[in-house]
């Protein structure tokens, strides 16, 4: 029975520790797009308003990242406390 508890948790934690990573670079790409977005339209001297929307766009979808990051954070606390209670 233990060891069964053991190979869940490991299982669990492996695709915690995946999905934890895949979230960290999904906010790393879109931060970085979004800078190449402001970058690119100072380097093609358009006005500020050219493109806003889409860059609205692109901070909703980061904010969108960074609160399943805080999400998937908070699993994994409440996960660290499950496996202290088995």
């Amino acid at each position: 029975m233990l060891k069964k508890r053991r190979e869940a948790a490991e299982k669990v934690a492996e695709s915690l520790f995946a999905a934890e990573d895949a979230i960290d670079v999904a906010l790393a790409r879109a931060a970085e797009f979004n800078a190449v977005m402001v970058t690119a339209r100072t380097h093609a001297k358009l006005s500020a308003l050219d493109g806003q929307e889409a860059f609205d766009s692109s901070a909703e979808a980061f904010a969108a990242l960074a609160r399943a990051r805080r999400g998937i954070v908070e699993t994994h606390k409440q996960l660290s406390e499950t496996k202290i209670q088995i």
